[in-house]
């Protein structure tokens, strides 16, 4: 019996989605779900095998963002795709409990090998 493809939760708004992200969601490697309003999400949450936080290009939008990772790091890993390179924001969201920090920049097959491994780590987890 084939594994199931594995779900990975976007936060927040994505449109128009990286070019990395529309590649991997048309190849039907994962099962995608948006969560365009994550306060609206309950304690208990969507199941997902890992969940993916694109931050917008604004420093002070972005770092607030960052927030969600304490409140979804327990359920699944958190991978934060920013919008632009910075050390500073780079900290925070590992200092958080990031699972990983990409850039929007970052190929296809980066982020395929990231969210790989973040649902590896969740699977072995939850075994």
């Amino acid at each position: 019996m084939p594994r199931r493809l594995p779900r990975i939760l976007i936060l927040g708004a994505t449109a128009p989605p990286s070019p990395g992200l529309k590649a991997l969601e048309t190849a039907g490697r994962y099962l995608f779900e948006y969560l365009p309003d994550p306060p609206r999400v309950s304690a208990a949450g969507p199941a997902a095998d890992a969940v993916l936080l694109p931050l917008p290009p604004e420093k002070a939008s972005a770092l607030e963002g960052l927030g969600w990772i304490e409140t979804f790091k327990d359920r699944a890993p958190v991978v934060v795709l920013s919008a632009v390179a910075d050390m500073n924001l780079y900290l925070s969201a590992m200092t958080a409990g990031a699972f990983d920090f990409l850039t929007q920049a970052t190929a296809g097959e980066e982020l395929t090998r990231v969210l790989d491994n973040a649902v590896r780590w969740r699977w072995r987890r939850a075994a």
